[in-house]
């Protein structure tokens, strides 16, 4: 009886640190995904002149259309420029933020962010 006790105090231990790691490991790939998008995004608007980058192709506040739900479930990736007033003249250099944000596996909300800054 007390074998059968302790076999299944192990068992129990084994599963519960399998599934632990399992999600880690699934948190991790999501993490390495949504690092990836953004540094494609970036290299993406860091191709652009500082004068087209606010104020056509990647208006601040608004989602980059082609990383919609790309990889990640609820995935969007949205740039603000720090330094930068709509209708103002471009700084030098334009700082880039890039936050992308989605929905977990388990249902949690995240965010990650990448910055850069473009010169003329």
């Amino acid at each position: 009886m007390v074998s059968i006790a302790v076999i299944l105090v192990t068992v129990v231990g084994a599963l519960s640190a399998h599934l632990t790691s399992r999600n880690l490991m699934r948190t991790a790939h999501e993490t390495d995904r949504a690092v990836a998008d953004l540094a494609a995004a970036m290299e993406r608007v860091m191709l652009l002149s500082p004068d087209l980058i606010p104020v056509g192709n990647y208006p601040a506040g608004q989602s980059i259309a082609a990383f919609d739900d790309l990889h990640l479930r609820q995935e969007r990736i949205v740039p603000t420029y720090p330094g930068f007033l709509p209708g103002g003249a471009v700084p030098d250099p334009l700082q880039v933020t890039l936050t992308a944000t989605w929905r977990s596996f388990e249902g949690r909300t995240r965010t990650l962010t990448l910055s850069c800054a473009k010169t003329r």
